[in-house]
């Protein structure tokens, strides 16, 4: 371990918990909490898609209040911290904000009860930082489906510095976050502007071919319309380039919306890209679906998972045009019509 500044020490993450009985646990296993458990309204349950890299997801499940109150050792409160045990980017981990309602951890959930000593935000930033990620990456336990158990967690070294530090470093912290929350608002609002442009340059070119022949999509194809690979995400250096579906929505096939899969023992030959590929996503938000793009980078580089959908076009039309016109409004999402010069 790196050497702290003066004044500062090393703890491990269950030394920081609350000196109480069971200050470090999971969530129910098995019977405990099933299906048939789940209710419309009630006592939250917390799961593994709540936890973001660093801040909380308001996904919402209940359970009854009466089914929580045969939970309680597994309840989890404001200002609790919450661990994936497994997962994408491990150690992924959030803070429990106000819920206005009581609430348990779900299995490969750990919550950590933290002792008044120490400032949660600043226990939170140091795990999921760079060097927290460093040392939960020697603990991980298994390839294909990469685990970070509560035993493992629990030894996860979390640098100390006194309390006020804590307190300093976090305010400045933060101050630099909401900043870059600021920042990337306007992106997202200047991105989504230039869309709404690019859609509309689509539709002016697109209106002077009104009154040429319409053929479907499957007349157009070269081949099948193809969903791609299901595989889980690896860390393993035997694991495959695969596209995220980020690479999809921003219109980048880059390494950095790559992500590496467990292809197993299963052939891929056919998910491999080509230039001239274009993809369009059947999953993810309702404003997303739907949404194209276009690769024309090298051959091989990546394969593309299951919730893109590959098409490859014929010498009747060009790629190209397929996906301008794919990306323009005025095409319906179910028969995927192409306007052509015949």
């Amino acid at each position: 371990m790196s050497e702290l500044p003066a004044g500062w020490e090393w703890a491990r993450l269950e030394e920081l918990a609350a000196p109480i009985d069971r200050a470090v646990t999971d969530g129910p296993f098995g019977s405990n909490l099933k299906s048939e458990h789940y209710t419309e309204t009630g006592a939250r349950v917390i799961r593994l898609q709540n936890i973001g890299d660093g801040f909380f997801r308001d996904e919402r499940s209940y359970i009854s209040l009466n089914h929580f109150d045969r939970l309680r050792s597994h309840e989890v409160r404001k200002g609790d911290l919450v661990v994936a045990s497994l997962g994408e980017n491990p150690p992924r981990a959030c803070l429990i904000p106000e819920l206005n309602a009581p609430a348990v951890v779900k299995a490969d959930c750990i919550r950590i009860r933290l002792a008044d000593s120490v400032d949660p935000r600043w226990v939170l930033y140091a795990l999921v930082g760079p060097e927290g990620k460093k040392h939960a990456a020697n603990l991980i336990k298994g390839v294909s489906r990469p685990r970070l158990g509560m035993s493992q967690i629990r030894q996860i070294p979390i640098p100390l510095p006194p309390a006020a530090e804590q307190g300093r470093v976090v305010a400045t912290l933060e101050d630099h976050l909401s900043r870059l929350d600021a920042a990337e608002r306007s992106i997202d609002s200047a991105q989504q502007r230039a869309r709404m442009l690019w859609k509309s340059s689509m539709n002016g070119l697109l209106s002077a071919f009104d009154g040429f022949p319409i053929e479907p999509l499957s007349m157009l194809l070269r081949e099948p319309l193809r969903n791609g690979h299901s595989g889980r995400a690896t860390t393993s250096s035997s694991g495959v380039r695969t596209l995220t579906l980020t690479a999809v929505t921003k219109g980048q096939f880059s390494e950095e919306y790559t992500k590496l899969a467990d292809v197993g023992r299963r052939r891929i030959d056919d998910f491999w890209l080509e230039s001239g590929d274009i993809f369009i996503q059947r999953g993810n938000t309702p404003d997303l679906v739907g949404t194209s793009a276009l690769y024309l980078g090298q051959e091989d580089w990546a394969i593309f998972p299951d919730l893109l959908i590959r098409i490859r076009t014929n010498e009747k039309v060009t790629p190209e045009y397929v996906h301008l016109v794919l990306s323009s409004t005025r095409v319906c999402a179910t028969s995927c019509a192409m306007r052509l010069r015949g």
